[in-house]
């Protein structure tokens, strides 16, 4: 789970985060988040749209665990 800044949880299943080639969120195996400014649904409601700031900070978060996972790739020795 993320819990934002704002205090707002995302709860992805099995706290799995995903972003397809067209820049989708998804939040596990077929929950989509909406993006604020891009996407809007009003028959979803505030619930499932990420507001400007969440979207930061989600790509914010996202971008640390990659590199993280990149890192430890690079330090495994060469014939893993």
């Amino acid at each position: 789970m993320i819990t934002f800044k704002n205090g707002r949880k995302l709860d992805g299943n099995a706290d799995y985060y995903g972003l397809s080639d067209d820049l989708e969120v998804s939040t596990g195996y077929d929950s989509t988040m909406y993006c604020a400014g891009v996407d809007e649904n009003d028959d979803l409601g505030p619930s499932w749209i990420l507001t400007k700031g969440e979207q930061i900070e989600l790509a914010t978060i996202m971008i640390e665990r990659w590199t993280r996972f990149l890192s430890r790739a690079e330090a495994l020795p060469e014939e893993a």
